[in-house]
């Protein structure tokens, strides 16, 4: 993962107060639904953008993910509110048992 990223995503979920102690808090083994912004900062630090970001999103299709994740219930307002604001997708799929989030793409 790029150094950069963690530094960033670390440094805006701080200065909003979502994670004081992210550097050394427990991310969870699998995203809970509905994910929160701590969540969703803390997975993205740590695993990094997901396999399938090679192709560029465009913000009309990141904000259509955004939106299907929120009505979906699989993010919280503030966990939407937060990938709008640092500009994340999530990539929703549904493969048979409901939509899920398999990761998380950086707006291009």
């Amino acid at each position: 993962m790029r150094p950069i990223l963690v530094t960033t995503v670390l440094a805006a979920t701080m200065s909003l107060g979502l994670a004081a102690d992210l550097p050394d808090a427990q991310c969870p083994t699998s995203l809970p639904v509905p994910a929160d912004a701590t969540d969703i900062a803390c997975i993205i630090a740590s695993r990094g953008p997901s396999e399938t970001c090679a192709v560029l999103i465009s913000p009309s299709t990141c904000s259509a993910l955004t939106e299907n994740a929120l009505n979906a219930g699989l993010v919280t307002v503030v966990g939407h509110d937060w990938l709008i604001a640092f500009g994340w997708c999530p990539i929703v799929f549904d493969i048979g048992t409901g939509p899920q989030i398999f990761g998380f793409c950086p707006l291009h």
